[in-house]
Parts: structure tokens; C-alpha cells; sequence
């Protein structure tokens, strides 16, 4: 096998694998040293920038069809029953994310996938190495941001998350396209990062009378102001000064010029 047939197997390996593949793994697979595996994934990832290197291996980041922000409160000794219950659904916890008084949203990246994730995260919180991100609000509430392959698998999650008593609340994403229900803070976040929003002015902003800001009524409006404040205050974006172009006067001629002989 030469290293194109190889990187291509490798390409097919991240998509099919359900969790991340450590780079000493594929060396072991195809019988090559770890340096020239991570050579190979770096002329991959030019040609795939969605395959991810993080703390435990390489990943395909395949968008799934369904991904929602559940937003839960629960206590320490039940962070295990909370993520195994995500995982043996077939759902895959991305993050997770807090609203901090000060500091505004904070999300760490935690990629839990199977149950053996969900192991080395609780033993690492249990020895006192991490310390949950949700204590960092004074309630405890904090949200995940929660990927399946459809709806009906999320649905699932959060009955049976809620049958333990572990106080979910979701809010899905296109529920809240659909102006079926609105985002919470946490929420508010996390869509205009996925969405690719960075300038609160121009989506949100209250001096174009053409936007959408024109067509909410007065609680919308409030809660607009009060998420752009927000996310101001988090330090994330900024509001864009107006730039003042000086004003010139110019000698106005009422004599005709002609062309080409420095007349007027």
C-alpha cells in the first residue's frame, strides 16, 4: 500500500469510526510510526478541514440531520446517569455551556460519545483533575449541545431524562427558526456562533427600520436589546462605532472648460 492508498483508508477509517481514533492507533493499523500519520492527516485536513484533532484522536465532524441545546440541572453524582443516558440513545454531547454573570457564555468542547467517554470523564472529575463547568453558575444550570441522527432520538433523550428527574429543559433549533418558541441566553450564544453571526449591529440592530428588528412587537424588542447587551458584555462581539466622513467644499465653475487647452 503506498501513502495515497493509505491516506485514503484513513479517510475511510474517520468516516465510518463512531469516536475519536488516537494517531498511535492508526500507526498501529497500517504499520507506519505516528509521525508519518500525523503528516498524512495534515494533507488530509487540507483537503477535509472537517476532520477534527482533539485530546483523544482524530474525528470526522459529519454534521448529523438533528442537533438541539438541552439545558438540565443536576447534581455532581449524577453526571454519570446524565451522559450514559445520552449515549446509549445513540446522542452525541458536543460541549458544554454555562451563563456566567461576568464573563458571559462559557462552552468547553467535550465530545462524549460512548460510555467509555463517558468513564474517563467522570474518573477525571472524581479525582479532582476537573471540576464540572455548571459550578461556575451559582444555580447549576448549565446546557448541552446535543447531535443525533434524527429528531425522534432527541425526543427520546429528553423523555428519559426528565423520568430520572434531572430537570431538562430543551430548546430546539429549529423550533426556534420556526418561531415556535425563543432562545434563552445560553441558547442565544450558541446560535449565533453556529449561525455564524459577528455583528450584533447589522442582525440585530434597532437604526435599519428594514430589518427584522421593525417586525417584532414590544417584548421582542426588549428581549432583543437585552441579548445584544448581553453579548456585548461578554467581550465575543463588539458595536461598531460609526465612521464621520469630513466635510470639503468645493469651488463650483459656472464658465464652460474646454477640453485640452487649459481654458475656462
Amino acid at each position: 500500500m503506498n501513502a495515497d492508498e493509505r491516506r485514503k483508508q484513513i479517510l475511510a477509517e474517520l468516516r465510518e469510526a463512531t469516536k475519536p481514533i488516537s494517531g498511535s492507533e492508526l500507526a498501529a493499523r497500517h504499520g507506519v510510526s505516528r509521525q508519518v500519520i500525523v503528516k498524512d492527516l495534515a494533507l488530509l485536513r487540507a483537503q477535509e478541514p472537517e476532520i477534527l484533532s482533539t485530546n483523544k484522536g482524530y474525528l470526522l465532524n459529519q454534521p448529523p440531520r438533528a442537533k438541539r441545546i438541552i439545558t438540565t440541572r443536576h447534581t455532581t453524582s449524577q453526571i454519570r446517569d446524565e451522559m450514559q443516558t445520552v449515549v446509549d440513545c445513540g446522542g452525541k454531547i458536543q460541549n458544554v455551556m454555562v451563563s456566567h454573570p461576568i464573563y458571559g457564555q462559557i462552552s468547553v468542547e467535550l465530545h462524549i460519545f460512548s460510555r467509555r467517554d463517558v468513564e474517563r470523564f467522570v474518573k477525571e472529575v472524581n479525582s479532582g483533575q476537573a471540576r464540572p463547568l455548571k459550578e461556575l453558575s451559582s444555580s447549576g444550570v448549565h446546557s448541552h449541545l446535543i447531535e443525533a441522527d434524527d429528531e425522534s432520538i432527541l425526543d427520546e433523550i429528553e423523555d428519559l431524562l426528565n423520568k430520572k428527574g434531572l430537570e431538562v429543559k430543551s430548546g430546539s433549533i429549529s423550533k426556534w427558526e420556526k418561531n415556535v418558541n425563543s432562545p434563552n441566553v445560553i441558547q442565544f450564544f450558541a446560535l449565533c456562533e453556529i449561525l455564524g453571526i459577528d455583528n450584533i449591529n447589522d442582525t440585530f440592530g434597532i437604526a435599519i427600520e428594514e430589518n427584522l428588528f421593525a417586525q417584532l412587537n414590544e417584548e421582542g424588542k426588549r428581549k432583543t436589546i437585552e441579548y445584544m447587551n448581553l453579548l456585548i458584555k461578554s467581550g465575543m462581539y463588539v458595536r461598531e462605532e460609526p465612521v464621520y466622513i469630513t466635510n470639503r467644499t468645493l469651488k463650483v465653475f459656472t464658465e464652460p472648460a474646454f477640453a485640452g487647452t487649459g481654458l475656462f
